[in-house]
């Protein structure tokens, strides 16, 4: 039958647990079947130096997948993995759970994890926020202070300014300017309407 490769899966038998105690007093154990997910390829090699076998492995279990199915504890290769090494089975296990009440490590480590002084930062201590209104309020004082400061060119320039500002209010005051752009826009419309119905 025509079956697709991904719906075909690695079936192996591994120890499960102790089930009873037999009359010689060894230990039964049950040998359920489990769908193996990942596996390592490891060469084998012989007391010869050349190699003899690839073996297959579950990675973190150090149980060798044999063609035949369940092989005793004795025949299982552990090259990688031994007494004083961590299971990958148990660095998964959750054993810390943190509280929303409390925080998880110290608060010099999350500031060194996340930049105080990124522009990103919306939460800041009370000490950071009074630091930096004080650097504010000492560039607001620097820039009223040269405001202050009077140079003679920039006096003259105000001078300037003002009279110029003084003589264009008096020309509008004596002479009408402002009347006298309405009465000339007033005299260039009329002229192009009549212009336009005479033709």
């Amino acid at each position: 039958m025509p079956i697709p490769e991904g719906d075909i899966r690695l079936v192996a038998k591994f120890p499960h647990r102790v089930k009873s105690r037999g009359s010689d007093g060894e230990a039964q154990r049950e040998v359920p079947e489990f769908i193996v997910d990942q596996m390592v390829l490891r060469v084998a090699m012989a007391e010869d130096g050349r190699t003899e076998a690839i073996q297959r492995l579950v990675p973190g279990l150090e149980w060798r997948i044999h063609r035949n199915g369940y092989k005793p504890p004795s025949e299982n290769v552990t090259e990688d993995y031994g007494p004083e090494d961590t299971l990958r089975i148990t660095t998964e296990e959750a054993t810390y759970l943190p509280s929303l009440v409390s925080v998880p490590i110290p608060e010099t480590v999350i500031d060194e994890l996340r930049n105080p002084l990124s522009n990103l930062r919306s939460r800041h201590t009370d000490e950071y926020i009074a630091k930096i209104e004080a650097k504010e309020a000492v560039k607001t004082a620097k820039e009223k202070s040269v405001a202050l400061m009077k140079t003679p060119l920039g006096a003259l320039n105000r001078l300037g300014k003002v009279a110029l500002r003084t003589e264009a209010r008096r020309r509008m005051e004596e002479f009408g300017t402002d009347e006298r752009i309405g009465e000339a826009v007033w005299r260039h419309l009329t002229a192009a309407k009549r212009a336009q119905e005479s033709s």
